[in-house]
C-alpha cells in the first residue's frame, strides 16, 4: 500500500483546488495523528480557506455574458446525453442494453457535472470525454451518441479556450494571490503525504488501507 502522489505543480489552478477539496475530505472522514499531525491539518485547514477565498475572486472577475451562454450551452448538451443514455438501458437487445449500461455506470461515477465551478467542470467533463472516447467509444457508437459527444467535446474546448483568455485577463489583479497561497497549501500537502508514506513504510498504517485507496482514486 502507497499513497501515489500526484505532480500537483502541473495542475492548473480549479484542478488543483479540487485536489486539496477532496483531500481536506477525506481527512474530515479518516483522520487521524498518524496521517498529520494536528498543527500541520490546522495549517493545511487555514490555507485552504484562503485558496478558496482567492479562487473565489477570481471566478467572480472572469464571469461573462459569452462565457455563461457557453456553460448554458454545455450544460444542456451533457443532460441530453444523459437522457439519450436512459432510453436504451431498457432496449431489448442485448448489445444495446449492455452498452447503454456501461455508459450509465460511466455517468454515475461522474454525478452531475453541472453543479460544479466553471472549470472544475471543465476539468470533469474532458476527463469524462476522454473515458468516453476512450475505453468507452464502442458503447457510444452502439448507444448512438457520438454526434452528442462530439458535440459536448467542441463547446467545452471552446469554453476552456475563452476561459483561459479571462484568466490571463485578471492574472495581474487577482492571480498574484491566487499562487502564493497555493505554493504554501501544495507544500503543505506534500508534507501530509510524505508523513502518510513514513508510516505506511514502518507498516503502521495499514488500518487507513481505506483512506489511501480512496486518496489514490481522486489523484
Amino acid at each position: 500500500m502507497k499513497e501515489n502522489g500526484i505532480g500537483i505543480e502541473d495542475l492548473c489552478r480549479e484542478e488543483d483546488s479540487q485536489l486539496q477539496a477532496e483531500f481536506k475530505e477525506l481527512m474530515n472522514q479518516y483522520y487521524s495523528g498518524d496521517i498529520a499531525n494536528e498543527k500541520l491539518f490546522s495549517v493545511f485547514l487555514d490555507l485552504y480557506k484562503q485558496e478558496e477565498e482567492a479562487m473565489d475572486e477570481v471566478r467572480k472577475t472572469i464571469i461573462t455574458d459569452q462565457l455563461d451562454l457557453l456553460d448554458v450551452e454545455r450544460n444542456c448538451v451533457f443532460r441530453g446525453f444523459v437522457d439519450r443514455v436512459k432510453s436504451p438501458s431498457n432496449c431489448i437487445n442485448e448489445d444495446v442494453h449492455r452498452a447503454a449500461i456501461g455508459l450509465k455506470v460511466l455517468l454515475e461515477r461522474y454525478g452531475n457535472i453541472t453543479r460544479r465551478y466553471y472549470d472544475q467542470k471543465t476539468t470533469a467533463f474532458n476527463k469524462l470525454i476522454q473515458e468516453i472516447t476512450g475505453t468507452s467509444l464502442d458503447d457510444v457508437y452502439m448507444v448512438g451518441l457520438a454526434p452528442w459527444t462530439s458535440k459536448l467535446d467542441d463547446i467545452n474546448k471552446a469554453f476552456d479556450a475563452l476561459m483561459k483568455i479571462h484568466y490571463d485577463e485578471v492574472a495581474t489583479k487577482t492571480g498574484l494571490k491566487v499562487e502564493q497561497v497555493r505554493l504554501r497549501i501544495d507544500t503543505v500537502y506534500r508534507n501530509m503525504s510524505d508523513l502518510l508514506n513514513a508510516q505506511i513504510r514502518k507498516n503502521v498504517a495499514i488500518k487507513y488501507k481505506s483512506f489511501v485507496k480512496c486518496l489514490n482514486a481522486h489523484e
